[in-house]
């Protein structure tokens, strides 16, 4: 979700911006939000007018928000859960007993350590 967020914001900007997606602190403020000042250019210098740009403008074309809100130089956005709840059923009826799995650091070694107050244990 993250991801197209913040895609979807550099689509809007035309831009390679470090753009900074978080899960929101509170559930009032939505489920991700973006901190707008380091979106600032010789267009859009206000962080509040680029939040705005972004509610008016984002292009949420798989329809995965419910809202999207401006607080202050933040931009909310509220999950559309009915969508989201269908697109992780329908990818888990896809991927079956494959969902969830994924090959990150295949092939790679993973040390486990283990302290214990005990040293002989």
């Amino acid at each position: 979700m993250k991801d197209y967020i913040e895609s979807g914001i550099k689509e809007l900007f035309d831009t390679n911006k470090n753009v900074i997606v978080m899960e929101s602190p509170k559930m009032e403020l939505g489920d991700y939000c973006v901190q707008c000042s380091n979106l600032r250019d010789n267009n859009y210098k206000n962080p509040i007018q680029i939040a705005d740009y972004i509610k008016d403008n984002f292009d949420d074309k798989d329809n995965l928000f419910s809202d999207i809100k401006v607080v202050g130089p933040y931009v909310n956005f509220y999950l559309n859960y009915d969508r989201f709840t269908k697109n992780v059923i329908l990818e888990i009826e896809d991927k079956q007993k494959k969902y969830g799995s994924f090959n990150q650091g295949a092939g790679k070694s993973l040390l486990i350590e283990h302290t214990s107050i005990n040293p002989n244990a």
